[in-house]
C-alpha cells in the first residue's frame, strides 16, 4: 500500500467529486484506490491523498491531474474575449454543459 499526495486546484474538487460523490466513486473503483479530499480546516486546501497499490495510485494521480487540467481550461481560465462583446459560448462535456457569459464575466454551470 502506498499513500501519495497530489496538488489539485481546490476550485475543481467539487467537479472531481461530482453529485453525491458519483464521479470520485467511479474513479476509485476504476483504479482500485481510495481518494481523500482535504477538510475545510486543513492548512492546504489543494492537497488530495490517493491510497492503494503503487501502480494504481500512479495511474489514479495521472487521471486526476488530467481531469484537473481539463476542468481548469474549460471552466476557470478567463477568455481573451473583451467585456461587453455579448458573446455566449457553450461547452458540452460528458457530464455537464457550461455557458460562459463573457459580458458578465462569470460562469453558469448547467447539469
Amino acid at each position: 500500500m502506498v499513500k501519495e499526495e497530489v496538488r489539485i486546484d481546490a476550485r475543481v474538487h467539487s467537479r472531481l467529486i461530482g453529485a453525491r460523490g458519483r464521479n470520485i466513486r467511479k474513479i476509485m473503483e476504476q483504479f482500485n484506490v481510495d481518494i481523500k479530499f482535504p477538510r475545510s480546516t486543513d492548512p492546504d486546501p489543494d492537497i488530495v491523498t490517493v491510497i492503494g497499490a503503487e501502480e494504481n495510485v500512479l495511474d489514479a494521480k495521472d487521471h486526476l491531474l488530467n481531469l484537473e487540467e481539463e476542468y481548469v481550461s474549460y471552466f476557470l481560465i478567463p477568455s481573451a474575449v473583451p467585456a461587453g462583446s455579448h458573446l455566449l459560448l457553450s461547452v458540452k462535456t460528458a457530464s455537464c454543459r457550461v455557458v460562459n457569459t463573457f459580458m458578465l464575466n462569470h460562469f453558469v454551470f448547467i447539469l
